[in-house]
């Protein structure tokens, strides 16, 4: 074996590796073989309708006040659910918000205590705020109209899983 011939075998051999790497990136679209576990352990919620929901979870006081503001939008089947440490009266806003939502307000058996339907981004200041005069100690952001389509009306019960931090668990 010459020199000339051993430097084109790592030639040959990148391109083949390449181009290996390259088709098996095609067939997986470029998704991790563990995407589907990943996605199995998503926080979800499960409306009374029986659609669940996956959900991003706002537990600590910054996540709780960056919520969904600054988004494009919020896809169906998605939300943002707010834990929070103890049942407290919450009121929520709109500021810097660029699509209308539903929020949904619960107690700590995760029944509905409050609906704000169609609750519209806030426009100018002061932002109004929404929410009930009693106690939750979770609330729910969906995409508008999502509320009354997955029967989440007062006194209905949502079901959670995958969601870490729960409290009193």
């Amino acid at each position: 074996m010459t020199v000339r011939s051993v430097a084109r075998i790592p030639a040959r051999f990148t391109i083949f590796f390449s181009i290996a790497l390259a088709l098996g990136c095609a067939r997986s679209n470029g998704v991790p073989k563990d995407a589907g576990k990943a996605a199995k352990d998503q926080p979800t919620v499960t409306m009374p309708s029986g659609n669940t929901y996956r959900v991003e979870i706002a537990a600590t006081p910054d996540a709780r006040a960056q919520g969904l503001m600054y988004r494009e939008s919020l896809a169906d089947g998605r939300g943002m659910l707010f834990l929070f440490p103890r049942p407290t009266v919450e009121a929520f806003w709109m500021k810097n918000c660029n699509f209308p939502i539903d929020i949904v307000w619960m107690d700590a058996n995760r029944r509905v205590i409050f609906v704000s339907a169609h609750t519209p981004p806030c426009k100018d200041d002061p932002c109004p705020t929404y929410g009930p005069r009693v106690k939750s100690l979770y609330v729910l952001e969906i995409p508008d109209g999502a509320a009354a389509k997955e029967k989440a009306d007062v006194g209905s019960v949502l079901t959670f899983a995958n969601v870490p931090g729960l409290p009193g668990e």
